[in-house]
């Protein structure tokens, strides 16, 4: 036996969920980039800092104890592979961009969420609810044509990701 037909209330309400889903999760995918190429870059600074000229007069005092010319060679050429690395990636403009794709899809779950929210507080006006959705499509087609692949954005990191918006979202996922 097929099941009734949804009202068309909430047929927008279940669409507008898959959207709303969709927007929480490229939120929290962002902010994991974010916080991925964030520590990578703060290691950077701490080692390079370190190695730098200041702590270059700590690291000549170290040279005439034995075994810490070593350790104090392989820490700089850490430093610099990291720093040219840092730099050949682009690092700061991934944080950048990230940034800027968390904050767009934040701003499109919360307007989602008011819209779901008004779609039970208010009486349905249909021509009005499925005009302000196709808009919602229309920024999140928009936001997701702006992302750029990742290479931190691995299958086992997206995984990841799902399974912490499945568990903050548990009780609306059926």
């Amino acid at each position: 036996m097929a099941s009734p037909a949804l009202e068309p209330s909430e047929q927008l309400w279940n669409e507008s969920f898959d959207t709303y889903y969709d927007a929480y999760f490229e939120e929290l995918i962002s902010d994991a980039l974010v916080n991925r190429w964030g520590r990578f870059d703060d290691f950077t600074k701490i080692i390079v800092a370190v190695t730098a000229s200041g702590s270059a007069i700590s690291g000549w005092a170290l040279w005439g104890q034995p075994g810490w010319k070593i350790i104090w060679l392989i820490c700089s050429a850490i430093a610099a592979l990291v720093s040219i690395v840092n730099t050949a990636l682009g690092v700061q403009e991934r944080i950048k961009a990230h940034s800027d794709d968390k904050r767009r899809f934040v701003q499109l779950r919360i307007n989602l969420e008011t819209f779901r929210y008004r779609l039970q507080a208010e009486p349905f006006d249909a021509d009005k609810f499925n005009r302000e959705f196709v808009e919602f499509r229309k920024i999140y087609t928009d936001n997701a044509s702006l992302l750029k692949n990742d290479t931190f954005r691995t299958r086992q990191f997206t995984i990841r990701v799902q399974k912490q918006l499945n568990g903050r979202l548990a009780d609306l996922i059926e």
